[in-house]
């Protein structure tokens, strides 16, 4: 301070500051040199306390990356009215509005969403090349059409076979003749060796049966001849009807005859009546149903029922009694008289079925004489026969035969092939010349009547 206050001369003298130009003389106030002085002062104890007091040095910072400002929000696709639902306040206050607004956030319905569109059609399968002809023309022959024959339906289930078809099968395909291819000529042969030639051996004679079940034969399918009073009987006793069917006809309407024999069913009501004219025929019959008796010329009766075989020779005369509807399968014989049979008196013949039952029944491949024998007479032989499951074959017959089935169930095929199935009730009638097989499936009876004749 002293310093300053000693160099006031040289300023008031006219010297010029030391900051101003040499041009220009500021003359400078009291208050002006005592603020000079204050700041001098102060510079000088400010730069002794910064010299004591340096800040250490630090690296100067990295300036930071400015972030650059948020972009503006995206401007919303206004909402359908049918598709938002806005809430207005009511409060004109706005803070309670806000508080409103708060609490009562606006909900968003959106529309429900559209089914998507349906996928398209995948793309067909590339073409197959075409066929070579050699493969086109061995479907044309086999019926294929490509892929149709893979996509054709399975084929229907096959039912099992019966025990009776399965032997029958068996049995054809164990007798199927072998085709053989024919021998070799080896030139025509000359008219010398043609005539010396034996004649080739003839085929054998293919004779069918003839068959009817018992549905044909069954009572309401029989033919009405009217009363036995009307057709000439000699009728004492009530007033019988009776009924018959043949088993065939020929061209004129009248009974089929195999070998001078015709077959047939008969019924009849209650009555009786005589007989004494002689049988021109032998008859032989199995009574299915009904009740009666026949009675001999001298007097002795003969009844029969359900199940018993009868026969009547030729010459015999009598008398019928009916007590109960009879309806019977039946057999009448034309044949030549028989030496001696009529000799005396002829009596009828009634056999039951029940006497004949064998404990241990015989098999069939034995001759039908061999089993039990009911009648036989001249060229009629009738009997009885049980037979046992089993096959064989029956050579060329010599006679005609007539069969009467009680039970059981058998097959009788021709020599073609085809075949019968014969069961309980059934007739069948073997014609003279006759050849085949038999295959009995079940135990059975049966009534029998042979016959010689032309």
């Amino acid at each position: 301070m002293f310093a300053l206050l000693c160099a006031a001369p040289a300023w008031r003298a006219g010297a010029p500051c030391y900051h101003h130009t040499p041009t220009q003389s500021t003359p400078l106030s009291l208050a002006a040199m005592s603020a000079a002085g204050r700041q001098s002062a102060e510079e000088a104890a400010k730069r002794a306390w910064l010299a004591k007091n340096q800040p250490a040095w630090s690296p100067p910072r990295t300036p930071r990356t400015p972030t650059p400002p948020p972009s503006p929000p995206a401007a919303r696709t206004p909402l359908p009215p049918a598709a938002a639902v806005v809430k207005r306040a009511t409060s004109p206050d706005d803070a309670t509005k806000r508080a409103w607004l708060t609490k009562n956030r606006l909900v968003l319905t959106l529309p429900p969403r559209a089914a998507p569109p349906p996928l398209p059609p995948p793309p067909p399968p590339p073409r197959r090349s075409a066929q070579p002809p050699a493969k086109q023309a061995w479907l044309a022959q086999n019926k294929l059409a490509g892929a149709a024959a893979q996509r054709a339906p399975p084929p229907p289930p096959v039912a099992p076979l019966s025990a009776e078809e399965e032997a029958k099968r068996a049995w054809l395909a164990k007798n199927k003749p072998a085709w053989s291819p024919p021998p070799p000529s080896a030139s025509a042969p000359s008219v010398e060796r043609a005539a010396a030639a034996p004649a080739p051996a003839a085929a054998p004679a293919r004779v069918p049966i003839v068959h009817a079940t018992a549905a044909y034969f069954a009572l309401d399918r029989l033919a009405a001849k009217g009363t036995r009073r009307s057709q000439g009987s000699l009728v004492d006793v009530g007033e019988p009807h009776d009924f018959s069917r043949p088993l065939a006809t020929d061209d004129e309407g009248e009974p089929l005859e195999w070998s001078g024999a015709s077959v047939g069913s008969w019924a009849c009501t209650a009555g009786g009546w005589d007989s004494p004219k002689l049988r021109p025929t032998t008859e032989v019959f199995l009574v299915l149903d009904g009740k009666g008796s026949v009675t001999d010329a001298d007097g002795t009766p003969h009844p029969f029922g359900e199940g018993d075989v009868v026969v009547l020779p030729k010459q015999w005369s009598g008398r019928w009694d009916i007590t109960r509807r009879i309806h019977k399968l039946w057999l009448v014989h034309d044949h030549p008289d028989v030496e001696g049979a009529a000799h005396g008196v002829v009596r009828a013949v009634v056999a039951p079925l029940s006497r004949f039952a064998p404990k241990q029944p015989r098999s069939h491949r034995a001759s039908s004489h061999v089993a039990h024998t009911i009648y036989h007479v001249g060229p009629t032989h009738v009997g009885f026969m049980s037979t046992t499951p089993g096959s064989f074959a029956v050579p060329e017959r010599s006679v005609a035969e007539c069969f009467f089935v009680v039970d059981g169930v058998f097959f009788l095929t021709n020599v073609d092939g085809s075949s019968r199935r014969c069961s309980a009730g059934d007739t069948v009638v073997l014609p003279k010349g006759w050849t085949g097989h038999w295959d009995i499936m079940k135990p059975g009876r049966i009534v029998w009547i042979e016959w010689a004749g032309d």
